[in-house]
């Protein structure tokens, strides 16, 4: 019985140990794209591997294809021996974009969030906001024009 305790627990030690160390690896997904003096780059990310485009004038042509990691705040690429795009860069990752060596690219195809404010004028004339959470409590003639009368 305390044989079968000890494997029991050495085997739940191994399964948690493998799940950390899964945990530590970032890994990225989908295509994040930049534009600079209209050279425009993409860096196509798909698990640990990685393709770059670039073009401009509405050409584009893949240039690399590789792997990547990223450790701390740095992404490191390998593209083969002789590639000029192979090396270590500061790397910063926010909600839909990343930061390459100082250049930030754009998720593409990212969802976006619609925000819809309601206005008013005041007794000045000025319009104002009453917030865009208004709208979901609006009855009535919300949907007319309203004119003083005489």
């Amino acid at each position: 019985m305390k044989k079968t305790f000890k494997i029991l627990a050495l085997v739940m030690v191994a399964a948690m140990l493998c799940c950390v160390l899964a945990s530590c690896g970032s890994t990225l997904k989908g295509t994040y794209s930049a534009e600079v003096f209209t050279v425009r780059t993409a860096y196509t990310f798909d698990g640990k591997n990685v393709s770059i485009d670039a073009g401009a004038l509405g050409f584009s042509k893949t240039v690399a294809e590789g792997t990547y990691k990223i450790e701390d705040n740095k992404i490191v690429f390998t593209f083969g021996e002789e590639s000029e795009y192979t090396g270590s860069f500061d790397f910063e990752k926010g909600e839909d974009y990343i930061k390459i060596a100082g250049i930030t690219y754009t998720l593409e195809n990212s969802p976006a969030v619609i925000t819809l404010d309601v206005q008013t004028n005041n007794s000045s004339g000025a319009w104002v906001s009453i917030g865009g959470a208004a709208v979901s409590n609006a009855k009535g003639d919300v949907w007319k024009k309203v004119t003083a009368s005489s």
